[in-house]
């Protein structure tokens, strides 16, 4: 998976499973192309977490991979409400994203 901050590559939907800590912090991980990948990842990351004291509530979740790496990079120990959260129903999902990259390109053709 390319994870560069390239122009197109960047914007690309993308699924990351998204762990939530009992202090009300959340990190993403395990970034793939695509959901099915994301919740194989997501047994693999819950079965690792299962003893711990301290376990993470795990979601699937839609995010760009942009996304991905700017809160990877700058928001350690999140708490923001505005971070992609799960979503059950994909055809919502990718009727989202068709839709903010149809606004972004309207916007760039002005």
């Amino acid at each position: 998976m390319n994870l560069t901050m390239g122009r197109v590559e960047s914007w690309r939907l993308a699924w990351s499973v998204r762990r939530d800590w009992p202090d009300g912090t959340h990190e993403f991980v395990g970034i793939r192309r695509t959901r099915r990948s994301a919740e194989r990842f997501q047994v693999g990351d819950q079965a690792f977490w299962r003893r711990s004291p301290l376990t993470p509530v795990l979601s699937v979740v839609p995010i760009s991979e942009r996304d991905f790496l700017l809160h990877g990079r700058f928001r350690r120990g999140c708490r923001a409400p505005d971070c992609p959260v799960a979503v059950h129903d994909v055809e919502l999902v990718n009727a989202a994203y068709r839709s903010r990259h149809r606004l972004r390109w309207w916007a760039r053709s002005e």
